[in-house]
């Protein structure tokens, strides 16, 4: 993980004497959160991050979910001492997510344990080329500009996050050969993503666009700090269809 959690387990009220032991209360998980973001900002408060609502998992099961991001924290009992994983999320009034994090935290096995949280997004910028370092097919005398097709997945949902495609703006971002300006950058909350497959295709608009150039094998990649998480991707001429 990025951040260091913070386990801070709190004395008893009435431990006042010197070398005498605080009685012993049921133990509690308080979580408080702010966010990280995309640009290296660190520790917003909801307002300025833009959240609206908050939501935890731990062990995998929902603790809090659409929690009022204004609150600040919220304390949870019942947990078994030691080490939990954990999922939170910062969320848009619209329910979209916008912030994220996962990783143990460890309940101490007496008394309250506050662990501050930080979700955080970031920037995966993914650099593409042509095995010919062409836009265009390779004998190609009009040189017809080609323009980028992808489709970035969330691994854990296996939903899209990022997609562009016949149906969702074809000619937006048309084919760059110069490696400086062959580049996709996509905001996004941390988490674990997968490129499914990128094309370079011609005729994007048109009845029967035209592949020229694609990779169809999935590449991950964790997306975990703020800033940019490059990934590096060749596509080569089209011999089938692309159906990673």
């Amino acid at each position: 993980m990025r951040h260091l959690l913070l386990a801070l387990p709190l004395l008893a009220a009435g431990a006042v004497a010197a070398g005498c032991a605080a009685p012993c209360t049921a133990p509690a998980l308080t979580i408080s959160w702010r966010f990280d973001l995309a640009d290296g900002t660190a520790g917003v408060g909801c307002a300025a991050a833009g959240v609206a609502k908050v939501s935890l998992w731990i062990d995998g099961q929902a603790a809090g979910l659409g929690m009022d991001c204004a609150q600040g924290a919220a304390t949870f009992g019942g947990l078994k001492t030691g080490p939990h994983g954990f999922t939170v999320q910062g969320l848009s009034a619209a329910g979209a997510v916008l912030y994220q994090d996962w990783g143990t935290l460890s309940v101490d096995g007496c008394g309250e344990t506050r662990v501050a949280l930080r979700p955080g997004a970031g920037y995966l910028r993914i650099g593409y080329a042509t095995s010919t370092g062409l836009c265009w097919a390779a004998g190609d005398g009009l040189q017809l500009q080609g323009f980028m097709w992808y489709l970035v997945q969330d691994q854990t949902t296996g939903q899209a996050v990022s997609i562009v495609n016949a149906t969702n703006a074809p000619a937006a971002l048309a084919c760059q050969a110069d490696p400086a300006q062959a580049t996709i950058t996509v905001p996004l909350p941390w988490g674990l993503y997968s490129l499914r497959w990128i094309q370079d295709v011609r005729d994007p608009v048109s009845a029967s666009p035209v592949p020229v150039y694609q990779a169809c094998t999935p590449l991950d990649v964790t997306l975990h700090a703020p800033g940019v998480t490059p990934l590096d991707v060749v596509l080569t001429p089209v011999t089938g269809p692309c159906t990673p």
